[in-house]
């Protein structure tokens, strides 16, 4: 509901749960089980998404920008 999102909206603070930035925010949640798990920007949801929300790609990623 608009409420449900503005409740979710207000407890980010307006801020993306990945970056932190001020953006226009979108409801991320869990395709698989459809719970919501917060707030993000267009960027980071999209970042999620390129990713098939799997954990174990982006530590991957995340190792290789380390280690380049």
């Amino acid at each position: 509901t608009n409420e449900q999102y503005l409740d979710i909206l207000a407890a980010s603070g307006g801020r993306c749960a990945i970056c932190n930035k001020e953006a226009k925010l979108h409801i991320d949640h869990d395709h698989t089980s459809g719970k919501v798990r917060g707030m993000l920007c267009q960027k980071c949801n999209q970042g999620l998404g390129m990713f098939y929300d799997s954990v174990e790609s982006l530590l991957a990623a995340a190792d290789y920008l380390r280690n380049v």
